[in-house]
């Protein structure tokens, strides 16, 4: 364990102490996870309380521009001492033009990154699959080798057909991929897919980025970079800016599943939103409808490989339903969730907004 004794890694919080015994313990590693969210709040439960049973006991929230009560259901988060909510930078200065970078800054000058082992940067749609033992972050330690980084393949889940929110969980409801099954393998099967990375707090000669880091000559600095199977990384990935993968070949122990889209309703808000870190990619008007059309069509082709569900760590049901018992929590979540179809269905009465509607199979409901 390399974390810096003089900063202290945070036991669990008093609030927990009825849902800790279902938790899996703390492992050999302190990970720590940290996240920029924009205007989430239906699915910030879920993922938060699953990454918090994953093993993630420090999860950093930055919260950017939020006018969905997303910023407020953070605060009550970290009360419960699931998350570190903490405002991001570009709230104060928006002249900061790399959002993620700076996100990933600021997180190293923190007390609880200090104090880390391990960190990763994912997004809010974004899961960490452990597929070995008990499917948590300690399973996943035990079953590689020493490493200093470990990159995922991150599969692509698509709508599904599906056309609301409902209560914005996505972990049970969308289990098609547009990729080949990653579980399994043959002559030529293969795919080319983005990574997200594990990665030790305290990189020699490198830095974190949010796909991976980069480490100046890392094949010759005798550590070991692996993949989500447990092999070994060559220099052609290691030793360059590569950001993506072309897997093949033994089951993946662990991968990170991306829910880019999730229902139609939910992407008429995204359209709408933007980007969670401000990159022009998406977006209602007339520059930006052609990217957006590309953004759902190319996440949600044929073929459509159904999945099983994700593996769920140890205590993830128990504390998602200990963290929805809470008052504070139900009434947000649900106001929450009125403002995101209000938001859908406003998008939906525009010229552009129906024009992608009839694209992606989203009406609002009938008067009931």
């Amino acid at each position: 364990m390399e974390g810096n004794s003089v900063y202290r890694w945070t036991s669990p919080h008093p609030a927990l102490s009825g849902v800790s015994c279902a938790l899996s313990p703390f492992g050999p590693n302190k990970c720590l996870l940290s996240v920029i969210v924009r205007n989430e709040a239906p699915y910030l439960v879920e993922w938060a309380t699953y990454h918090y049973a994953m093993g993630f006991r420090e999860i950093v929230v930055f919260s950017n521009f939020c006018d969905d009560l997303s910023d407020i259901l953070l605060d009550r988060l970290d009360d419960l001492g699931i998350v570190r909510h903490r405002p991001h930078p570009c709230v104060m200065f928006p002249q900061i033009g790399q959002i993620q970078i700076s996100a990933l800054r600021l997180t190293t000058l923190l007390g609880q990154f200090k104090a880390s082992d391990f960190m990763m940067m994912i997004d809010l749609d974004e899961f960490l699959e452990v597929c070995v033992g008990d499917h948590d972050l300690a399973s996943f330690f035990a079953s590689v080798p020493d490493f200093e980084v470990a990159s995922f393949a991150v599969r692509g889940r698509n709508a599904e057909d599906k056309r609301f929110i409902e209560n914005g969980e996505v972990l049970s409801r969308f289990l098609q991929s547009s990729w080949a099954n990653m579980d399994r393998t043959g002559d030529g099967d293969s795919v080319v897919c983005a990574v997200k990375s594990l990665a030790r707090s305290r990189l020699t000669r490198g830095f974190h980025r949010n796909h991976r880091p980069m480490i100046a000559k890392f094949s010759t600095s005798g550590k070991r970079w692996i993949n989500g199977a447990g092999s070994d990384m060559g220099p052609d990935f290691t030793d360059r800016r590569a950001s993506s993968i072309r897997l093949s070949g033994p089951k993946q122990l662990a991968l990170v599943n991306h829910y880019s889209i999730r229902s139609a309703e939910s992407f008429m808000v995204k359209a709408q939103r933007g980007n969670a870190s401000g990159a022009a990619r998406l977006g209602m008007t007339d520059v930006a409808m052609a990217n957006t059309l590309k953004y759902w069509t190319s996440r949600n082709t044929p073929p459509q490989v159904r999945h099983d569900p994700p593996h769920e760590p140890p205590g993830f049901r128990a504390l998602l339903d200990f963290v929805r018992s809470d008052p504070i929590i139900a009434d947000l979540e649900a106001r929450a969730l009125a403002i995101h179809r209000e938001r859908a269905a406003l998008g939906y009465g525009t010229d552009l907004g129906r024009k992608l509607a009839d694209l992606i199979g989203y009406a609002p409901p009938g008067p009931s």
